[in-house]
């Protein structure tokens, strides 16, 4: 019976093992690495999203770089409209020579025939074809230029006029009848036709109207004399810019007096590297001109120990004794117990 029993207790345990359901695995397939193509997709969605923004910035940037370009050559060609005169073809070194060349030959008139026509032959060569030469006939004398400046320069739309302040002397000629010494026992006075000079000089504006072609010039139309205009004009007076603002105190004013005295006595006296300490930016006369006083000094407030002076000083030439006088104005301000230069002009309208 035991026995029976023990073969069957494996039957058994076979026949209800199919019914039992089975464990699941509980083995875990090993995590793959995460990929990159997450990050790759954002990373390219950003630069298209840049490129869609930035074209058109760049558009807009090169339309008004464009625009901007083409009003600046309108402009230059504009301006170049107006001043007449393309300035690649034009040098200012090289005008001045040919000018300076043209002067010459215009203003000199020898007194000798043959040298007057050398020198309306030279003349020609810088003339453009049918511009009408200077006449040398008939003269009484002859000319001589003395001086030139080149005064200004006009500009006109196909050419350029070269004005020259010209001085120069015209020598007259004129035949006189002179009475001669008598010869032996002679009575009779003797007269001879000599030749007498005349001197006159004259300062003017010669207009030279040139052209340039690939930098080559030429006179092309005739030189011609106008009156030198007057640069005289009718300035005001510049006074102190801070009349009406606050001054200091009597006390202050004597202690920046007596400062200001020894400052302008080294100022005129010693040599730039013995006011560094003492100034900004240091410069004096170095024994030029001497101190001679102060003229009415004007100290105002500019904060806390600091000081606007407006002054004149009276200087002497050393050599002749000549005075003049020179307006300044300084900023100073003190520091640890004594005076120091922020500023310095030769002037009352500084600050």
């Amino acid at each position: 019976m035991k026995a029976s029993i023990k073969t069957l207790k494996p039957k058994l345990q076979r026949f209800f093992f199919q019914f039992k359901k089975p464990k699941k695995d509980s083995r875990k397939l090993p995590k793959a690495k995460r990929s990159s193509g997450k990050g790759l997709r954002v990373l390219l969605w950003m630069l298209l999203f840049l490129v869609v923004v930035a074209s058109p910035l760049a558009f807009i940037r090169s339309g008004n770089a464009l625009l901007s370009s083409k009003d600046n050559t309108e402009r230059l060609e504009e301006v170049q409209a107006n001043v007449g005169m393309d300035r690649q073809s034009y040098s200012r070194e090289e005008v001045e020579i040919y000018g300076n060349q043209v002067v010459d030959a215009y203003i000199n008139i020898p007194q000798d025939g043959e040298e007057r026509q050398d020198t309306l032959d030279g003349l020609e060569s810088y003339y453009a074809e049918d511009v009408p030469i200077p006449s040398y006939q008939d003269l009484n004398g002859y000319r001589s230029l003395d001086e030139k400046t080149l005064y200004n320069i006009e500009e006109h739309k196909d050419w350029i006029v070269l004005q020259y302040r010209v001085d120069y002397t015209n020598v007259t000629i004129e035949e006189v009848e002179k009475e001669v010494e008598k010869d032996g026992d002679d009575d009779e006075s003797k007269t001879e036709t000599v030749e007498e000079e005349e001197e006159n000089t004259q300062s003017a504006l010669l207009n030279i109207p040139i052209q340039a072609d690939e930098r080559q010039y030429s006179v092309v139309e005739q030189p011609y004399f106008t009156e030198i205009p007057s640069l005289m004009g009718e300035g005001e007076k510049i006074t102190d810019s801070m009349e009406g603002q606050e001054e200091v105190s009597t006390q202050e004013v004597q202690e920046v007096k007596t400062w200001l005295e020894d400052f302008f006595t080294t100022y005129a006296n010693d040599e730039p590297e013995d006011m560094e300490y003492i100034m900004e930016e240091p410069q004096t006369l170095g024994g030029l001109q001497s101190f001679v006083a102060l003229d009415d000094p004007t100290i105002y407030r500019d904060g806390e120990q600091q000081y606007v002076v407006k002054t004149g000083a009276t200087f002497e030439d050393e050599d002749i004794k000549a005075r003049h006088q020179e307006n300044f104005t300084l900023e100073i301000e003190k520091k640890d117990g004594r005076f120091y230069v922020n500023e310095f002009n030769n002037t009352l309208g500084g600050q």
